[in-house]
């Protein structure tokens, strides 16, 4: 097998979806996720988060997407997610956050798509929202407690508007009025552990 790449703006940004509306939503579910309302794998609880920011997006940015698109949306998440997670992970690849470029031999690509043929959306350019998807996606195990509970680590300034991780990561905040513009949904309910 030829490793050929994948434009990223064909398949990952196909209407009603691009760059800019991607990073508005992921920012958007990042604050509900502060909120302990956005939580990995409970469908029903993310649902809800989905809705408020459907809204949100169609009060401020004009921006009225169904919701069945958003749940899509969700489960390319989560793929990217898994698939660039496990990109990272393997040996002889180095990630070049700057410059979003994944760096490894074309032998090394071959291998890769091998074993997940995804990555080959990443051989021009890594994936430009890492940071937000790793922060929604990843799941710690919390061993201190309890081997069978889950627990999704919070930022250190969840208050702050903008942050710096320290690495030189910047984390910017959506607007204001995010606050206020839907209406609170209440509390989570657990239900499906996935969005199929």
């Amino acid at each position: 097998m030829v490793p050929h790449a994948i434009n990223q703006n064909d398949t990952f940004y196909v209407a009603p979806w691009t760059r800019h509306r991607e990073g508005l939503v992921l920012s958007l579910l990042q604050v509900e996720k502060r909120k302990h309302k956005w939580v990995p794998g409970e469908h029903n609880a993310n649902k809800k988060c989905l809705s408020k920011v459907r809204a949100i997006m169609k009060k401020y940015h004009d921006v009225d997407i169904p919701l069945e698109a958003y749940l899509a949306k969700v489960r390319e998440w989560n793929t990217r997610y898994s698939a660039f997670n496990w990109l990272l992970s393997q040996t002889n690849v180095q990630y070049h956050e700057r410059l979003n470029y994944v760096n490894t031999s074309r032998a090394r690509w071959t291998d890769l798509l091998l074993d997940n043929e995804f990555v080959q959306h990443y051989m021009n350019e890594g994936e430009v929202n890492w940071e937000m998807l790793r922060d929604l996606f990843r799941v710690v195990i919390n061993l201190a407690s309890d081997s069978t509970s889950f627990h999704v680590p919070m930022p250190e300034n969840s208050s702050d508007n903008s942050s710096d991780d320290g690495g030189g990561n910047h984390r910017c905040e959506p607007p204001s009025y995010y606050a206020s513009a839907a209406p609170d949904t209440g509390g989570s309910q657990t239900g499906e552990s996935s969005y199929a």
